[in-house]
């Protein structure tokens, strides 16, 4: 993104949600954080496809913690989660947390999220 900026190109929330969901099927959750982070920092404002992305690479390397703390930033700043997004935090826990995936799971039901949690 960096490139983008020095050759006078300004990353937009497209270009950010390409560059994390890259990341997320390589396996790369500190690199889609510190994108999402960048984009943040940037007076940008995360979408739920970029959201859904880096929650879900820090699922795919049992990154518990940092996919709660991120799905949880999501909600506190207004950004409304869907399913996907809790599914990835709950199975992200359901090893180590099992009690916080539960949790996750009756918040989820409460807002009347699909999750494909039987």
């Amino acid at each position: 993104m960096s490139m983008m900026q020095d050759e006078t190109l300004q990353p937009d929330v497209i270009t950010y949600s390409a560059a994390v969901s890259a990341c997320e099927k390589k396996g790369q959750w500190q690199a889609a954080l510190l994108l999402l982070f960048e984009l943040e920092g940037a007076s940008g404002r995360a979408d739920m496809i970029l959201a859904s992305s880096a929650i879900s690479s820090c699922e795919k390397r049992s990154q518990w913690t940092m996919a709660v703390f991120l799905l949880m930033s999501m909600l506190s700043s207004g950004l409304k989660a869907d399913g996907i997004m809790y599914n990835s935090a709950i199975s992200a826990c359901e090893k180590e947390r099992w009690e916080m995936a539960l949790w996750l799971y009756e918040d989820a039901k409460i807002q009347q999220l699909e999750t494909n949690v039987p």
